[in-house]
């Protein structure tokens, strides 16, 4: 269960449109699992001390930085932002809102094939790549001499 599927696996899966079923035995790598788990909790206890810390610091940092800004600006109660309330004008959302969906779907793209080169969707990259094997051992067959003087 922990480990890849065999390439009978993987075309039983693909044949009978669902995985092959393992069996596990009782208290199957318990110790191993138990390993897992205590290092797995120190290393979350370890996190939440350097974020406590990670927290204090921005803490000191920001009173600092609150204290120096109130120093510099003696009036910073009656410093007031203007905004107008009328419509805003982007003059290049009509050039760039093309150019924003194709780059969407470029991306939609890259993620598939990322998917499928890293195995991510085994099944499918399985799929993709005996499908090739076999369109290349019949292009292998085929008499290209007589079809290209034909």
């Amino acid at each position: 269960w922990h480990g890849s599927m065999t390439f009978a696996e993987m075309w039983y899966a693909v044949l009978a449109n669902k995985a092959p079923s393992i069996e596990i035995s009782d208290h199957e790598n318990e110790a191993a699992v138990r390993k897992y788990e205590a290092a797995l909790e120190e290393r979350r206890e370890q996190e939440k001390l350097k974020a406590e810390q990670a927290k204090a610091n921005a803490e000191k940092l920001n009173s600092f930085l609150n204290e120096e800004a109130i120093a510099a600006n003696e009036d910073l109660d009656t410093m007031e932002t203007k905004m107008d309330s009328g419509p805003s004008f982007n003059p290049l959302a009509g050039v760039l809102l093309p150019i924003q969906n194709i780059l969407a779907m470029v991306c939609n793209g890259l993620r598939v094939a990322r998917s499928l080169v890293l195995w991510d969707e085994s099944i499918y990259s399985f799929v993709i790549v005996n499908a090739c094997l076999a369109v290349g051992l019949v292009l292998m067959i085929v008499p290209w001499g007589f079809i290209v003087r034909w």
